[in-house]
């Protein structure tokens, strides 16, 4: 089966765990409880976490974690956003009545994809910072915190960026496609539907101005 092949045998084998339970009211229940539980466990999460610290330095980690300015509110966003893989966990257990782990297929070929994926991603950033323009079209570059912070941050952030990619994954190309598509046979439905609110979910104009619709529509294309 070529890469530009229209042969969706492997994804029907991904999607048939679906099948049972397809009726578009659980899939429309299932979005506004994934949508509750994540709500809630942000709450229980966050609230635990702030109850143990001082009133001022909860304050200041809520502020953080609410803009994403600093690299600690970072951290707790991407973190943050791992709470929508347990509640689309919840909600395939409770409403389709399915285990959660069909959410991602056979766990070894996961693996193994995630790892040819990996390997042509790296081979793409190096191609990026060999090709120019090497300072990014952004004139000169400038060093934003020390090497030795930066270094100790970043398998926290490796971490955190696969929890909060997992997560959207596992929502939108395993949720809502293998709903979608458990119930529907064309591909401009179970295709385009997720990555458009997939591409919706990047819309953000208040942080990136007049680059919010380019952002959202670059990440509609790649969701498709």
């Amino acid at each position: 089966m070529g890469v530009l092949s229209f042969d969706y045998r492997a994804h029907a084998r991904f999607v048939d765990p679906a099948r049972d339970r397809a009726q578009l009211w659980r899939l429309v229940l299932g979005v506004v409880l994934v949508a509750g539980f994540f709500l809630v466990l942000s709450n229980l999460v966050f609230g635990t976490i702030l109850g143990l610290l001082e009133p001022q330095t909860a304050n200041a980690v809520l502020q953080d974690a609410q803009t994403g300015q600093t690299a600690g509110g970072m951290l707790l966003l991407l973190f943050q956003l791992g709470l929508l893989a347990v509640a689309a966990a919840m909600v395939v257990v409770m409403v389709h009545k399915r285990r959660p782990a069909t959410l991602i297929g056979p766990i070894g070929l996961a693996v193994r994809q995630c790892g040819a994926v990996l390997f042509m991603m790296v081979v793409l950033t190096a191609a990026l910072w060999v090709l120019p323009p090497y300072d990014m079209g952004e004139g000169v570059l400038t060093l934003n915190m020390s090497v030795g912070r930066w270094l100790l941050l970043l398998p926290i952030a490796l971490v955190a960026v696969m929890v909060q990619i997992g997560a959207e994954e596992i929502v939108y190309r395993g949720y809502l496609q293998q709903q979608l598509a458990a119930r529907f046979r064309s591909p401009l439905i179970w295709m385009i539907a997720p990555a458009v609110l997939f591409g919706a979910g990047h819309y953000l104009p208040e942080s990136a101005g007049s680059n919010a619709m380019t952002i959202a529509v670059w990440a509609t294309v790649f969701g498709i």
